[in-house]
């Protein structure tokens, strides 16, 4: 969904500081990004205890 897409742009914008990004262009890396934020999210319910 494009809110998810919005949600990784804003994301990768945000934590790596790469100006203009395309990830349709970055498929490749966009994978390795949205292991990332799996990971961040995971992070996140475990340090504030989300289920």
């Amino acid at each position: 969904s494009t809110r998810i897409f919005d949600g990784v742009q804003e994301y990768v914008h945000n934590n790596f500081k790469w100006p203009n990004i395309n990830l349709a262009n970055l498929y490749e890396d966009s994978k390795i990004i949205i292991l990332q934020i799996d990971d961040f999210n995971r992070n996140l319910h475990d340090i504030y205890n989300i289920t």
